[in-house]
């Protein structure tokens, strides 16, 4: 395929293929715009209530803690052994931050490589700043699953894709294995990549079939990709059951995913709308990149497998209907692939560029220093106040931060760390453990500083729950410190109570 004719532009086309000219020079390009609309999260311990929670598990298993066992939570092994790796490497909110931004950067890398199958220098590395920005967009400026296993998803595709001309002459080359490998770590990171995985898997399967590969090799080959791809989740499945745990595991990864209530339609629907929203500026230019492609018919198989991808990753969010905006995460890569048939025209791929990255940063507010500054502040006061005035040397963290059990020092009484685990209504009985119970199991033992918002954060609240902390902190604590923390997603008031004294 030759290289577009850059006539609106020439200075941009010669630029871009410099770059692209030497992979390492379009890695570099990539890392520093990675960096440049990251760097002002660094050192945010409260980026959002999630990764305030996968750092402190990561911590704590640093510490002795068994996921599922010690602390529990419904996410798969995978995330939380990330987060372990990363607090070995730096302890604090810096060493996730520092490899979420690689991962983002290496998984910008392969899309724009991907790119490079379909389209020319400038649209495949306009693809992966679309992509990168498109993370902030939505809620992904920081350590969302999504920002570490979409890497290895898209590895996975990328392999595959690089298969299809070996499948087409009926043979099944090792990169297919290695494919399903990688397919398998993301699976171990979320549950839900899944369906992009058994995608992968049945198009290898279906290309060699077409391509005249008897049963006899087909067969074992399907199996192959099976085993190896379920190998990584079975390799922890085993640990667990060697180790005691089965139950807790199993519990945690099937019934509590099973059995976890969707909110109301209204509220899916709401959220859904939001989603919709924020992502069509990327949709928009996979469709123009999408009519392009059918007009010049420009590799029209390999589009048609990148649709297919953009349909298995919807599958992924829609079967999980709480429709929070991170969720849509995995569909950024493929659509930013998909976009650079469009991004790769002078003026109107630059311009298109420079809008859609514009509105994700925006919505991200990726330049914002002083909002990351006074939140490493104001945690710090919530902290020491913590640590100060907790006389046993143990917290509840009803409604706030999780990671300031480990900025205080502070042990929870409790494996349901999480605090959505004790305060929703939906949550009340997820775990195996009942929310109301523990709470007045946890209270009875008496955590000796209590943070709680000040007002609900979410109309979900059990307010059974909330009130008996309230009561708890009024008859038994004092008000000690306060401080008001921005998030990605709201902006909250939390109190600290502390010098508790439970009655004997």
């Amino acid at each position: 395929m030759t290289a577009p004719v850059y006539r609106g532009s020439p200075a941009v086309g010669h630029l871009a293929q410099w770059f692209v000219a030497r992979p390492w020079r379009a890695l570099t390009l990539i890392l520093v715009f990675a960096l440049s609309i990251r760097i002002a999260t660094f050192g945010d311990p409260a980026l959002h209530v999630d990764e305030s929670f996968y750092m402190l598990v990561g911590e704590m298993m640093r510490h002795g803690a068994v996921p599922y066992v010690d602390v529990w939570d419904r996410k798969p092994f995978g995330l939380f052994a990330l987060y372990f790796l990363f607090s070995v490497l730096h302890e604090g909110p810096l060493g996730y931050q520092v490899a979420a931004w690689l991962f983002a950067a290496a998984t910008a890398f392969v899309i724009h490589r991907i790119a490079l199958r379909f389209a020319g220098p400038l649209g495949s590395l306009l693809a992966a700043f679309v992509y990168l920005a498109a993370l902030g967009g939505l809620m992904g400026m920081g350590g969302q699953a999504p920002v570490f296993y979409n890497l290895f998803v898209a590895i996975a595709f990328a392999l595959v894709i690089a298969s299809i001309e070996p499948l087409n002459q009926g043979r099944l080359p090792v990169a297919l294995y290695v494919a399903m490998l990688s397919g398998g770590i993301a699976l171990t990171i979320k549950q839900t990549s899944v369906f992009e995985l058994g995608y992968l898997g049945l198009f290898a399967v279906f290309a060699a079939a077409r391509a005249g590969v008897p049963l006899r090799r087909l067969v074992p080959a399907t199996l192959g990709f099976i085993l190896v791809g379920l190998l990584p989740s079975a390799g922890i499945a085993l640990w667990y059951a060697q180790a005691g745990h089965w139950q807790a595991f199993y519990d945690a990864m099937v019934t509590a995913n099973l059995g976890r209530p969707a909110p109301e339609l209204w509220i899916s629907l709401s959220r859904l709308g939001v989603m919709m929203l924020i992502v069509s500026p990327l949709a928009a230019l996979a469709v123009a990149s999408g009519v392009i492609a059918m007009r010049r018919s420009v590799r029209p198989p390999l589009f048609g497998f990148l649709l297919g991808w953009i349909a298995v990753a919807c599958v992924g969010i829609a079967v999980v209907p709480n429709y929070y905006l991170h969720h849509a995460l995995p569909l950024a890569v493929p659509l930013s692939i998909a976009a650079a048939l469009v991004l790769d025209r002078p003026r109107l791929g630059s311009a298109s560029a420079l809008i859609v990255i514009g509105f994700f940063c925006w919505r991200a507010d990726a330049f914002d220093f002083s909002w990351h500054e006074q939140t490493r502040k104001d945690m710090g006061v919530l902290a020491q106040a913590m640590a100060e005035h907790a006389p046993n040397g143990t917290a509840l963290i009803f409604d706030g931060p999780p990671y300031l059990y480990a900025m205080s020092g502070l042990r929870p009484l409790s494996p349901l760390v999480f605090p959505s685990h004790l305060n929703k209504t939906a949550e009340r009985r997820t775990s195996g453990i009942d929310a109301i119970a523990e709470l007045q199991a946890v209270l009875a033992e008496g955590p000796g500083a209590i943070v709680i918002a000040s007002e609900p954060r979410r109309r979900s609240i059990n307010h059974e729950a909330l009130q008996r902390v309230r009561d708890y902190a009024a008859s038994q604590c004092r008000p000690v410190a306060a401080a008001r923390i921005r998030q990605i997603d709201r902006d909250t008031r939390f109190e600290v109570f502390g010098d508790c004294e439970p009655e004997p």
